[in-house]
């Protein structure tokens, strides 16, 4: 009897061992990449595992968007690339707890991508970072290897957050430093449209469950000479409200009177 309990005892603890061993290798070769994109496997800086993200270059895609968003900061000072210019990227939330209240699932974990804004560079950096880190250590090298500076990339992070009915990313303006200031000023936001443009307008509102509110910035005209295809459009915008979520709101008008939107549901935290 005592025998087979020591068997048996054995047999519990391998299984236990195998089992830990098993989880650890399981969170080693997590990725970070994102399963739809697709990659030249003969392109050196191809878009893959690298430390803490993948990152790198991708295979054109088509995008059905008009407006796409490339970065949403409130700080991005990116002077120089490469193994001795690191960036750190942090994002500031006065109460997690908050935030994470706001979801019905577990799942608090950030998304942080970084994006091209240089024509016909198809770059990304894609991680996750769990929400109450409020800092993520970038390194530059291959922004350096791809000769991508400052207005050449942008970043933003959401965190995809469950109402009652809707299911909404809430993006988190990001701040990006190099020399340990970090600064939250007015929001940042890059947009890369896919097609001539005629003029863009925004406006922001409160939100209650999940869904755009009362209007707080009524709408603006960003009134640019031209917004030619594939070429970033940038501006910012103050907001001076109590801390909480809120909805931007980007209309642009196209020749022959069509129009296209994006919209933004976003975190401010007030300061």
């Amino acid at each position: 009897m005592l025998k087979n309990a020591r068997y048996i005892g054995w047999f519990l603890f391998c299984c236990v061992v195998s089992a830990a061993l098993i989880f650890t290798q399981a969170q080693d070769t997590q990725s970070f990449c994102d399963p739809g994109i697709s990659v030249d496997e003969r392109e050196p800086n191809a878009y893959q595992d690298i430390d803490n993200r993948c990152e790198g270059l991708f295979v054109q895609e088509v995008s059905s968007s008009v407006i796409v968003l490339t970065s949403f900061t409130r700080q991005f000072d990116l002077e120089s690339t490469g193994a001795d210019h690191p960036a750190t990227i942090s994002w500031d939330i006065d109460d997690v707890t908050s935030v994470r209240s706001l979801q019905n699932s577990k799942d608090d974990l950030l998304r942080l991508r970084a994006n091209s804004n240089a024509f016909r560079v198809y770059y990304r950096m894609d991680t996750r970072v769990p929400l109450d880190n409020t800092t993520f250590d970038w390194s530059t090298t291959i922004l350096e290897r791809l000769s991508m500076g400052k207005f050449d990339v942008g970043i933003y992070g959401f965190l995809p957050v469950s109402f009652s009915d809707v299911t909404r990313n809430i993006y988190f303006p990001l701040s990006l430093s190099q020399d340990g200031n970090i600064n939250y000023e007015d929001y940042q936001v890059t947009l890369f449209p896919t097609a001539e443009l005629e003029e863009v307008t925004y406006y922001i509102a409160s939100v209650d469950e999940g869904y755009p509110g009362d209007v707080v910035v009524p709408e603006t005209s960003l009134n640019y000479r031209n917004y030619p295809n594939a070429t970033p459009i940038m501006f910012e915008f103050e907001l001076t409200a109590d801390t909480g979520l809120y909805y931007l709101n980007i209309e642009a008008e196209r020749p022959r009177g069509r129009r296209s939107r994006r919209e933004i549901y976003f975190y401010h935290e007030e300061f």
